[in-house]
């Protein structure tokens, strides 16, 4: 499956040098991680995630006919700040409770039937 998922990505990319699948087995479930060259994230991603949830859909099948489970996950490049705010925690101040206040609701008046006209 590594080698698979290898072969995917590398063909995907324009930097295939820098592609790594790392396998990792947690209990019965083989977890891939897959590092591409920041510049290359766009690109494996794809529009709306289209591109990643293909290359899962095709290991997940391959993975059924093989009879294991597995996770692929995309790690994001080190340094990357994409997706990240650094902002100071702000100290939250407290909050009062406005005392409830009862809803006055009005009944609309009625409306009278029109009686039918008879058309003959």
């Amino acid at each position: 499956m590594q080698e698979f998922l290898t072969y995917l990505i590398k063909n995907i990319v324009k930097n295939p040098d820098d592609v790594t699948v790392e396998e990792i087995l947690e209990g019965t479930t083989y977890n891939y991680q897959i590092s591409v060259n920041q510049e290359d994230m766009g690109l494996v991603i794809g529009k709306e995630g289209r591109i990643i949830r293909s290359v899962r859909a095709l290991a997940k099948s391959k993975a059924i006919k093989e009879g294991v489970m597995i996770n692929v996950e995309l790690l994001e490049p080190e340094g990357s700040t994409r997706g990240r705010k650094e902002e100071p925690e702000a100290e939250a101040a407290p909050v009062e409770e406005a005392p409830a206040e009862e809803a006055v609701v009005e009944e609309a008046p009625a409306e009278e039937a029109m009686p039918d006209e008879d058309l003959a």
